[in-house]
């Protein structure tokens, strides 16, 4: 698989991806945020809970892709990367830079994340 499979699907599409791990299978929607060339980013938006929460798939892991439909199926036993943006964090300095007083205004923001590789919850 490439990035080709993904030629005619924009950014902000939503697909289903779907993931199979020991005989359990879950769907989940998601929303295509950008095309590389080795793996596709996916984006939830969870509103209730301010967070963002970003899956990595590889191509290597993808089964198939079907445009038509827009379903994206990985091979049996594998998960996405996940990691989780909390909304609050964004634009605010990080504690360790907040103790150095008046530098503190010239840091970039921090914006913590949970690296995880339990992106979808089995049943």
């Amino acid at each position: 698989m490439n990035s080709s499979i993904f030629d005619n699907t924009p950014a902000g599409q939503f697909i289903d991806v779907t993931v199979s791990l020991n005989g359990k299978v879950k769907t989940r929607n998601l929303k295509l945020c950008k095309v590389k060339s080795r793996s596709v980013l996916f984006i939830l938006v969870d509103k209730e809970n301010r967070v963002n929460t970003f899956f990595k798939v590889k191509y290597s892991d993808i089964k198939d892709y079907l445009p038509a439909v827009h379903l994206l199926r990985m091979k049996d036993g594998t998960l996405p990367d996940k990691w989780e943006s909390p909304w609050d964090s964004i634009g605010s300095p990080s504690p360790s830079v907040q103790s150095y007083g008046r530098f503190a205004t010239a840091a970039k923001p921090f914006v913590s994340t949970t690296n995880s590789a339990v992106g979808f919850q089995m049943v």
